[in-house]
């Protein structure tokens, strides 16, 4: 008996027609005398794959091979609840070998419910949820829909399809969105709490009355186009939040125009289908932004500007700013905020305490520069101030 993957899968959880489906085939070889067993083997190991790749996506690798054994078995032994179903799609016998491509279709919010079901998801969907605020308005039909206001319409199919597709983009890069209309969001929300529109403060609130690390906030607007009579314009912008301190992680702003359907009835069937069209690039670049925000830890850092002041500007400046970043681990990011004559702003990332930021900088050697030394002139929450003294 051996085994072989000849085919991966052929999109990484490719995203199927059905909500929430996915697609995946795999060819396998088997060398079992029986037909039945071959194909039970070959069945067997497709499962087996599957488990191990979602587990993977869903769990991240370290965690999942910590515990892959127990893992994959009880996983495996409840496939029938996630993987609805199966078709052999290409199969040739030789003298020994039976190899077959396999096709399968994986409901994945029913995958995270079995590894909810087995204990496995709560310490993730706690670190890495992330909360809907998004607002629908379509001036074309006059209506608007958000969860939180009980005076609109609690759902639109636009908004539930964004939510849903977004919510399995999200997933492959290991964040979690639930939509609002799935998980009863609004009846967490005190009686009193009754905005059509939110501010950030609100916006801030709202998530940690609700314990989520991060928001994702926003709007879709649908309304005619001004220059074109058959058509209408779909502004969506979107900002990923994260809640503790306010710090925007993903800023993404989108525009398109859609032929205008004559009619009415069709109208949001036609802005659904633009929308599902599009979460795939909407989606995927927040989670490369925030994936990078994570690894350039700057998910939990606090923003803060340093100011530098001199007779005149060093020859060498980018060697200030490197010398900076070098200067303390707690320094995750270094950007210009404006650079004068005189002076250098630079907005900085970082984890920690302001003094030891403060006491980190004082210590750089600034010789290299042409200049003596480096001292404080004032120390503000918003702002640290020195001086590059000859």
């Amino acid at each position: 008996m051996f085994f072989k993957i000849l085919l991966s899968a052929t999109i990484p959880l490719c995203l199927f027609a059905q909500s929430s489906l996915l697609e995946r085939s795999y060819t396998f070889e088997s060398e079992k005398e029986s037909m039945t067993e071959a194909k039970r083997e070959i069945q067997d190991k497709a499962i087996a794959q599957i488990v191990e790749e979602l587990g993977v996506e869903v769990l991240g690798e370290v965690r999942f091979n910590k515990a892959k054994k127990s893992l994959s078995t009880q996983l495996a032994n409840k496939s029938a609840r996630f993987i609805p179903f199966s078709n052999i799609t290409e199969s040739k016998q030789t003298e020994n070998v039976l190899k077959q491509t396999l096709m399968f279709k994986i409901n994945l919010a029913e995958f995270r419910n079995v590894l909810k079901a087995i204990g496995q998801l709560e310490e993730i969907d706690k670190n890495q949820a992330i909360l809907p605020l998004i607002r629908y308005e379509n001036a074309i039909l006059q209506k608007s829909s958000s969860w939180w206001n009980r005076d609109e319409e609690t759902a639109t199919k636009t908004l539930a399809t964004m939510e849903e597709k977004l919510g399995e983009i999200f997933l492959r890069g290991g964040f979690f969105l639930a939509p609002a209309n799935q998980v009863g969001l609004a009846t967490a929300l005190p009686a009193s709490f009754n905005k059509s529109q939110l501010n950030s403060e609100e916006t801030l609130k709202l998530a940690r009355l609700l314990q989520t690390p991060y928001v994702l906030s926003g709007h879709v607007h649908v309304k005619r186009s001004e220059r074109v009579m058959d058509q209408m314009r779909m502004e969506v912008h979107l900002n990923l939040i994260q809640a503790e301190n306010g710090k925007m992680l993903a800023d993404i702003k989108r525009i398109y125009d859609v032929p205008l359907t004559k009619d009415s009835s069709k109208l949001d069937s036609d802005i659904s289908k633009k929308v599902s069209d599009e979460a795939e690039s909407i989606g995927g670049e927040i989670v490369s932004l925030m994936t990078d925000a994570l690894q350039r830890g700057l998910v939990n850092s606090q923003k803060i500007r340093i100011k530098f002041m001199m007779a005149s500007q060093p020859q060498k400046i980018e060697w200030l700013k490197e010398r900076v970043k070098a200067q303390s681990g707690s320094i995750k990011n270094v950007k210009e905020k404006s650079i004068s004559a005189n002076s250098i702003v630079y907005e900085v990332d970082f984890v920690g305490n302001i003094k030891d930021i403060q006491d980190k900088l004082l210590a750089m050697d600034v010789k290299s520069l042409n200049y003596a030394k480096l001292e404080l002139t004032s120390s503000q929450p918003e702002e640290i101030s020195f001086e590059l003294k000859q």
